[in-house]
Order: C-alpha cells, then sequence, then structure tokens
C-alpha cells in the first residue's frame, strides 16, 4: 500500500515537470532535501563520534549527563540544537 501511495505521488509531480517554472521550483528542492540528508547524516556522525568520547573522558565526573551512551547522544544532540 505504501508503495503503491509513493509510486502515485511520484507520478504526480512528474506532471509538474512539463511545466516550466514549476519544474525549476520542483528540482531546487529534490535538490535542496538531497543537500539535507547529506548535511544530516555528517551531523549524527559527529554526535555518534563525539558522544563515545564524551562517555568516556567525562561518565566518572559527570554521571548525570554522560553516564552511558545514550545519555551522551541525549545531552550533545540538546547542546546543538540549543
Amino acid at each position: 500500500m505504501l508503495l503503491v501511495l509513493t509510486v502515485s505521488w511520484l507520478r504526480f509531480f512528474s506532471y509538474y515537470l512539463v511545466v516550466r517554472s514549476i519544474s525549476k521550483l520542483l528540482l531546487t528542492l529534490i535538490e535542496m532535501i538531497g543537500d539535507t540528508l547529506s548535511f544530516l547524516f555528517i551531523v549524527s556522525c559527529f554526535i555518534l563520534i563525539m558522544s563515545s568520547i564524551f562517555a568516556t573522558l567525562y561518565q566518572d565526573n559527570y554521571p548525570e549527563k554522560y553516564g552511558g551512551l545514550a545519555k551522551t547522544v541525549t545531552t550533545l544532540f540538546n547542546g546543538v540544537v540549543a
């Protein structure tokens, strides 16, 4: 069902590629989504690597923030967002 719905939406948007002004906008949005996904992949790799380092260094000093890997990822994610 999900596959049929996805294909239907892709077919629907492919009709907009015929109209010149809308096709430029649609292609720009697709490129923006691709760039955003690349950025999110890099940020998640960075947070994962840094959380393992922070958990190793600070788990004894600050166990409420860096006690385990899940707590450390949450702490670093909150630091990136804030």
